[in-house]
């Protein structure tokens, strides 16, 4: 390389070594030796699965990829997300108080100066089933639909037993169809009437053949129980299974908030009979008991001589501990299960006689009228009406 100094004379300098410059020209690069080139393989049947196998694997990682990326690019904050699909063939909550609100209504009850609340159900045209302890020596009495004035009503009969009342009113109330009494943990709608709409409560079925001590002191039995309460107006309010069908008309019991119902084919039947006898005609099994100790059963003190517990074997001293499989600890809960069936029915008593246990049928007849058959053992008359 050659430049001038300061006077323009000519200076060579040394040219620097590639190394030690920036750019360099082609021909001062030293040539990379190529590798050698290899023979291609033939890829025998395994290798040639195994890249397509591999080739796949890694196109459908790439596509979920992708796909979820896209996802997650076309997903906002506020989504809600459904985790399988909706049964649309199930009645939501809303659509069974929606058909089944009109069939409900309320009663008012004046007894003297008391007002008493209660709801009722439609069982047939004219005519509604209610509360019988909210009705009970009503002086006047009111029945109005939803939405409507009341009107003035009569009742015609009730029913201790069961807690339940007919009373007739000139009024159009739907009648809802029933279905048979739902199992222990099926989902159930309690709905009653109430100013402003109605009252609406869920839950499940928490027991069947259950006993009950009404607000009058009456032990019921035969009933369905349920958590699904909803407190004063209630009584004679419905009970709803999943499809919106009628399984019970709810009555109130002693020192529980859970709810108790008479099951639909009960009510039917009641309803009936109050109706066309102004009454029920009950199971009478002719013999009185007495409490042995909690838990233990009842001790037979009484038999009415010639009456279905005489004729089917049964024994003053002998002690029932069940009446058709639900156990019985005090007298009141033997009469009550007994009066759920009716005359010519069968009951099966499960009995402990000289520490041997046995199971008896007893095929029930009417209660006789006073004066009762004669009695042998102790206690009083077993054999007037509503005895056990």
């Amino acid at each position: 390389m050659v430049t001038e100094d300061a006077d323009g004379d000519p200076v060579r300098r040394p040219v620097p070594d590639p190394l030690d410059r920036v750019w360099r020209h082609p021909s001062e690069l030293t040539p990379v030796p190529r590798e050698r080139e290899r023979a291609p393989r033939t890829a025998g049947p395994n290798r040639g699965w195994s890249a397509l196998l591999a080739a796949g694997l890694v196109g459908a990682v790439l596509t979920v990829g992708a796909l979820g990326f896209a996802g997650m690019l076309g997903r906002s904050d506020d989504r809600t997300e459904t985790i399988g699909a909706p049964d649309t063939d199930a009645p939501s909550t809303a659509r069974i108080v929606a058909a089944a609100s009109p069939g409900v209504v309320s009663v008012t009850a004046w007894v003297g100066e008391e007002r008493r609340r209660a709801s009722g159900v439609g069982v047939t045209p004219g005519y509604v089933i209610t509360d019988a302890a909210s009705v009970a020596g009503a002086t006047t009495l009111g029945v109005a639909a939803p939405g409507a004035s009341p009107v003035p009503a009569k009742l015609v009969a009730l029913d201790p037993d069961t807690g339940l009342a007919l009373v007739a009113a000139d009024l159009a109330v739907p009648v809802m169809p029933t279905a048979p009494e739902p199992a222990v943990g099926e989902p159930v709608v309690a709905l009653a009437a109430q100013d402003g709409g109605p009252l609406v409560s869920t839950g499940v079925v928490s027991s069947v053949d259950h006993l009950a001590r009404g607000t009058d002191g009456t032990v019921r039995a035969g009933l369905i129980g349920t958590d699904a309460g909803l407190g004063a107006g209630a009584p004679g309010g419905m009970l709803l299974d999943a499809e919106g069908r009628l399984v019970g008309v709810l009555t109130a019991q002693q020192g529980s908030a859970d709810a108790v119902a008479v099951p639909s084919s009960t009510m039917t039947r009641v309803a009936r009979a109050l109706r066309t006898l102004g009454h029920l005609d009950r199971g009478w099994m002719g013999l009185k008991a007495a409490a042995v100790r909690a838990g233990a059963g009842v001790t037979v003190v009484e038999i009415s001589a010639g009456g279905p517990a005489d004729r089917a074997g049964i024994a003053v001293g002998d002690v029932v501990t069940a009446v058709d499989g639900i156990p019985v600890s005090e007298p009141a809960a033997l009469a009550a299960l007994v009066r759920c069936h009716v005359p010519g029915e069968r009951a099966t008593l499960d009995l402990r006689r000289d520490d041997r246990s046995r199971r008896v049928e007893v095929v029930l007849s009417g209660a006789p009228a006073p004066p009762a058959t004669a009695a042998r053992g102790v206690g009083g008359d077993a054999g007037a009406p509503g005895g056990r």
